[in-house]
Order: structure tokens, then sequence, then C-alpha cells
């Protein structure tokens, strides 16, 4: 019998998986359908993370509620996707800086510096990995909330940046799509918050990632229907 304390965080990291797979999916479509780079980079950025955070943290719990039946057992040896979080860094300021930087050179430096810093990033986490297979995982567990919050920092400062700059728009469907990124924004914040300070109830740091999730994504495509319900005439 699978005790409901440990099956409770699984179904709320299943949900964001299945929201952030979803997503990555209509991305995707979006992509195929207008050939729009943007909007590629965009779908990889949601597959990295729906494969980094999702599909990590739901293997774990899952492992916790059908395996171990230990909530105070972590397993470091099933993180090792978490490995590939910091090329999220490449693939959304791949978009990103094509909005901000009108100049190619500049936007080409920004590029090549994020894949430096992504790169080194994540090959750190995998030496850390590594070696912690050899020291039970201990040096692993000292580095993992270091290479969190930087990750996460630098993810929070292109997607503040990006929403800057749309709510500076002159246009009305682009300062709306601002006020979407905003609210992402915001909720990546309450994300890191209640995952970092809860420790014993991270799990629930997943609903403001899942509705994060979904704000961005109306805030990159801006569906027709949310258009019309917030912009009123051809005010667009």
């Amino acid at each position: 019998m699978i005790d409901p304390v440990l099956l409770t965080p699984l179904i709320f990291v299943g949900l964001f998986f299945i929201i952030s797979s979803t997503l990555s999916i209509l991305f995707m479509k979006r992509y195929l359908r207008y050939r729009n780079p943007d909007l590629f980079y965009w779908g990889l950025s949601a597959i990295i993370l729906t494969i980094s955070s999702g599909l990590q943290n739901f293997m774990t719990y899952a492992y916790t509620a059908f395996i171990s039946h230990d909530s105070s057992y972590y397993p470091h040896n099933l993180t090792f996707l978490l490995g590939i979080y910091p090329l999220l860094l490449i693939t959304l300021n791949k978009s990103i800086m094509n909005f901000l930087m009108k100049n190619e050179k500049k936007r080409k430096i920004v590029m090549i510096l994020t894949i430096i810093f992504s790169t080194i990033l994540s090959l750190s986490y995998y030496a850390v990995y590594i070696i912690g297979y050899h020291d039970n995982f201990s040096l692993l567990e000292l580095y993992m909330p270091f290479y969190n919050i930087i990750s996460s920092l630098f993810v929070a400062i292109s997607l503040i940046l990006f929403c800057w700059q749309s709510l500076k728009s002159d246009l009305p469907s682009v300062r709306l799509k601002g006020k979407f990124q905003l609210l992402a924004v915001l909720c990546l914040i309450l994300y890191n918050v209640l995952f970092f300070v809860i420790l014993e109830l991270r799990f629930l740091a997943n609903i403001p990632y899942s509705i994060g999730m979904i704000f961005l994504y109306i805030g990159i495509v801006l569906p027709e229907t949310i258009k019309k319900i917030f912009i009123k005439g051809d005010n667009a």
C-alpha cells in the first residue's frame, strides 16, 4: 500500500511534467506552422525544462513513493538529468537576444559568453556527479543548492530583461505579452522561494512553476482568444 503522504508530492510534480510537456508540443506545433525560429528555440527551452526539471523530479519522487518508501531519502543517483538545465540559458537567450539586441555583433558576443558559461556550469555538475559515486554523493549534496541558485538566477535575469523590453513597447499586443511574461517571472521567483525555503514542502513549488509556464506560453505566442479579451478594437 502506497503512503498517501509520499504519493501527494508525486501528483504535484506529475502535474508540472504534464503541463511542461504539453507546452513543449504546442511551441513546436506553432513552429512547424509558422516556421518562426524564435518559436523553435522557445520550444527547445520548454523541452529542456521538461527533461531537466519535470522528468527529473518525477523520477525522484516516483522512486520515493514506489521503491524506497522513505521521504527522508533523496536518490541523488537519479539526478543526472539535472545537469542539462544550464543549456536552457542558451536556447532562451538565442530567442531573447533577437528581441533585445538589433546589433548582430553584440548578439554573437552575448551568445558566445552564454554558451561558455552554460557549458562550464553543466560540465561542473556532471564532474561533481561522477565524483559523487565515490563519496555517497555528499559533495553533490553540497553543490546542488549553489548550482540550482546560479542556474535559476541567470534564467530569471534573461526573462526579466525580455519582459522589461516588452512592457516598454508601443504596441498594445507586445505590452500585453510583457504583462504575462512578468506574471511568469513572479511565479518563477515564488517557485524558488518555496523550493529553497520550505524544504519539507518543496513539492508545492510546482504549483507556481506550472502556472508560470502557462503564463510564459501566453506571453510568447499570445493566442487570439486572449488577445481579444484584453485588447479591444484594432489597437493590437
